[in-house]
Parts: structure tokens; C-alpha cells; sequence
């Protein structure tokens, strides 16, 4: 890839003299469960409408609804226990809903299809050396390796900070997330505005 393409943590890795086990249809990271706020939702969702993306706008759409059932309403209750701050409860539901292994509504023949507008929670997971981890039950209960850079793990706190306080302007749910598929479906699935409807007259 370009170097303009390739993920941080890819150049990272490189320049450390250590081999990134992730490649192109590697999915891997996407049976887990990824939640967003607003602003990314949104990105993506229009991302979808442009005509240019139809097809990958149409793929998810049909795989949409099996995500969706397989997943349950566990689905609907991770981002209310992480808003919530209830951490435990949160990890133990996030690692039930991991074991179900629902691939990614956005994952199309193993690769990302939203890859260029992909979330902040997938920008940054990534695995050294091997795979063999990337599963619910690692050997030795130990996850995957990845690189620690801090300059990186800092830009992406401070980029979910802007994240957070931009959907806090712009939603009356405040601090509310979404799982990324059911999120960006939702925005998908809401009827257009007519260019001939007039606002409400105000009072």
C-alpha cells in the first residue's frame, strides 16, 4: 500500500523491525462489537448515499438484518451499560456478544467496505506477529500483541473527546452511542425530506 494508506500502527510496526499479522481480508477484530457516537455514524451514512457507493451501500443493507438477529438485544444494551459507566457489567456483555461471532454487516468477502470511513475503534486494531490469538478463547487467555505508541493512543483519546462533545451539541441524547451497524442503519433507514417541504412556521 501507499504510505499514505497504510494504518499508523502498520508503520509503526515496520519501523520496528516487527511483522503486523493483519492483511487484506483479515476480519479477525470484526465479530467484535463496535460502538459510535453520532458524528461517525453520520460520516459514514453519507458516505453510503453517494452514488459512487451504492453498491457497497446495498450490501449492507441486505447483511444488516442477520447482524442484527443474531446478535439479539444484548446488542441494544452495550452502549447503554457504557454510558452508564458500568464497566463490569459492560466487559462481561461485550465478551458474550464477541462468543456469538456475528461478522460485521460492513465486512463483505472478509474486507471492510467502509474501510476509508471506518470508526476510531477500527483505525488502531491491529495484531504483531500472529493471528492465532484474534479469537474469543486466546491461547493461554492472553489477546493479540499490538504496538503501544503513545502520541497515537493520546490523538485517539483526544479524537473521542471531540467525538463526544460534538454529539453532545448536536443530539439531546447526551453521551449516547450506538453500535456502529444499527447506528449508521438507522440513519440509512430514516425517509429523505422532500425538497418541496417547507419548515414549520414558527410561533
Amino acid at each position: 500500500l501507499p504510505m499514505y494508506y497504510q494504518p499508523a500502527s502498520l508503520i509503526l510496526a515496520q519501523a520496528q523491525g516487527m511483522q503486523m499479522a493483519c492483511s487484506a481480508g483479515c476480519n479477525g477484530c470484526c465479530t467484535i462489537v463496535v460502538v459510535v457516537y453520532l458524528p461517525e455514524a453520520l460520516r459514514i451514512a453519507r458516505w453510503l448515499d453517494e452514488p459512487e457507493n451504492a453498491e457497497a451501500r446495498a450490501r449492507f443493507l441486505a447483511a444488516y438484518p442477520a447482524w442484527r438477529e443474531r446478535l439479539g438485544e444484548d446488542v441494544e444494551q452495550l452502549p447503554k451499560l457504557f454510558r452508564d459507566g458500568k464497566q463490569a457489567e459492560y466487559d462481561a456483555l461485550h465478551m458474550k456478544v464477541w462468543r456469538k461471532q456475528a461478522l460485521c454487516a460492513f465486512n463483505h468477502d472478509g474486507m471492510c467496505s467502509i474501510y476509508a470511513v471506518r470508526p476510531i475503534a477500527c483505525r488502531n486494531a491491529h495484531a504483531l506477529d500472529t493471528a492465532e490469538r484474534c479469537v474469543p478463547d486466546p491461547p493461554d487467555a492472553k489477546p493479540p500483541h499490538a504496538v503501544s505508541f503513545v502520541p497515537l493512543e493520546q490523538f485517539l483519546k483526544q479524537a473521542s473527546r471531540l467525538l463526544r462533545a460534538t454529539h453532545n451539541a448536536s443530539s439531546s441524547q447526551r453521551h449516547h452511542q450506538e453500535a456502529l451497524c444499527s447506528a449508521v442503519y438507522n440513519l440509512l433507514s430514516k425517509p429523505s425530506p422532500s425538497p418541496s417541504a417547507k419548515p414549520a412556521r414558527q410561533r
